[in-house]
């Protein structure tokens, strides 16, 4: 399994079963991006390098309890047990 992700966010794209495929697409994207001139920003990594290397971990306070919870990097807020949002929902 092949991911096309975000560099700067680290957010999953797309996902595929061939490496061509992945790198077709992420090309797709970053052409797309520099027409309208701005940086390219996606890469492709297979699943296991992009879970071990790309999302590394993050140690975020629970906002109801006090305790350092581990968390991945690319966690959203809703998800998040640091933030009023994940409280509240």
């Amino acid at each position: 399994m092949y991911i096309v992700y975000n560099i700067k966010s680290t957010m999953i794209e797309r996902s595929y079963n061939s490496l061509g495929w992945a790198r077709r697409y992420a090309l797709k994207l970053n052409n797309i991006r520099k027409v309208h001139g701005r940086e390219a920003l996606y890469d492709v990594a297979t699943l296991e390098d992009y879970n071990a290397k790309v999302v590394g971990m993050k140690t975020v306070i629970n906002l109801m309890t006090g305790e350092p919870v581990h968390i991945p990097s690319n966690t959203p807020n809703c998800c998040n047990p640091a933030t009023e949002t994940y409280w509240s929902m």
